[in-house]
């Protein structure tokens, strides 16, 4: 047990609870099977979602819909695929061959996604917990964290974000020396949504995302160092290829939905564990 947390009353004395769901990625019928499965009620519940809310999946629309719809039912930390929507949607960089964002980028409420993104957080804490999208460097301290990932909202939001999103891909990623405040602001984000390895100086393996026994020597999970963090449980998302992971203080929720092996939704006031399987349709590798 990772840590267990009580619920509590509401004001209309029905009891709360508060969910995190693993990388949904645009498959919106896999997410309407697991809403039923925990019994989500928006005005009860809560649901913090661990990024990479769209892309690759058949319906990004369908969950960025829904999203706008629960109002402050549900917040999320941002992911890689998420911050690729917001680059595509300021003309920071181009639709990719597996991208499925078209649809998404024509919408009429795309502005009104776009603003709602920007307003969430790449780490979240409730009852104890920690919630980010990729993972955190073992040297961050929980203000560290918070500080790190209130500056790239406030760029994010500001008039150099095109110029930031151009190339936070290409520079900056691995590397912890940084020549300019961009080249920081990339290392930064890239640890948020990209990282999954590093060495035992903290310096990430940025491209990295096969299975735990081909990780490359000198690097471990970013999970396995001793973090200064403590004993402090953590969740997150992005590393499908690990599959759901509980283990050392952590759980990985990213059960890799999009390629057909299901959506994990972890209920934080018990640490009790959801899955459903893949819709129909919603898995890249499904009929």
């Amino acid at each position: 047990m990772l840590g267990v947390v009580k619920g509590w009353d509401t004001p209309k004395g029905k009891q709360m609870a508060v969910y995190v769901i693993g990388d949904v990625q645009g498959c919106f019928k896999t997410l309407e099977s697991l809403l039923g499965e925990i019994g989500f009620d928006p005005q009860c519940d809560q649901i913090i979602l661990a990024g990479d809310l769209v892309n690759r999946g058949p319906d990004s629309v369908g969950v960025a819909r829904w999203v706008l719809e629960q109002g402050e039912a549900v917040s999320a930390v941002l992911g890689n695929h998420d911050i690729h929507l917001l680059a595509l949607l300021c003309g920071a960089q181009r639709s990719g061959r597996q991208d499925t964002l078209e649809a998404l980028c024509a919408w009429s409420d795309r502005d009104v996604f776009s603003s709602w993104l920007l307003n969430q957080k790449f780490i979240r804490e409730h009852g104890g917990w920690v919630v980010v999208h990729a993972g955190l460097l073992p040297s961050w301290s929980l203000e560290d964290a918070h500080g790190f990932s209130d500056e790239l909202m406030s760029l994010l939001r500001g008039p150099g974000a095109k110029d930031f999103l151009k190339g936070y891909r290409r520079r900056g990623g691995d590397s912890e020396t940084w020549e300019t405040d961009l080249a920081r602001y990339r290392f930064l984000l890239s640890v948020f949504t990209r990282m999954r390895i590093c060495d035992e100086q903290g310096r990430p393996q940025m491209d990295f995302s096969a299975g735990l026994d081909e990780i490359p020597p000198g690097y471990r999970p970013w999970f396995e160092y001793e973090r200064r963090l403590g004993e402090r449980p953590i969740v997150f998302g992005h590393w499908a290829s690990l599959g759901f992971f509980q283990r050392m203080g952590v759980t990985g929720l990213d059960s890799g939905c999009v390629w057909g092996n299901g959506l994990t939704a972890l209920r934080l006031d018990d640490a009790q564990v959801f899955k459903v399987p893949t819709a129909k349709g919603d898995g890249i590798l499904m009929s």
